[in-house]
């Protein structure tokens, strides 16, 4: 999984209003369908991921974190009820207008 360093980097650089969340035994993740991206994409996808990270500034440390693990964004209401899913597709922006529609 990610390491702890990974996660704060990415905390302090995106989240830093916002509360986050560790899922410790990945139960969250695993409700989620556990989604592992495949090394045959990775590697097909590899050039353009390159070249999008450098033309938007994002910092992206091959050796660091977890890069397998898809993610995706998580909307809770105050409840604590989730009321929205957005999945990670590994090599695609995140649909902000779908998730500004949810939130």
């Amino acid at each position: 999984g990610v390491d702890d360093k990974a996660m704060l980097d990415f905390y302090q650089t995106y989240f830093q209003r916002y509360p986050i969340h560790r899922d410790v035994q990945w139960e969250t993740f695993q409700a989620l369908g556990g989604r592992k991206i495949s090394l045959l994409k990775v590697l097909r996808l590899a050039p353009r991921m390159a070249r999008r990270y450098k033309n938007n500034n994002i910092e992206n440390t091959a050796s660091g974190g977890d890069i397998w693990t898809q993610g995706g964004v998580l909307i809770f209401d105050r409840h604590g009820e989730l009321r929205h899913v957005h999945y990670e597709e590994y090599g695609n922006r995140l649909d902000t207008a779908s998730i500004r529609t949810a939130i």
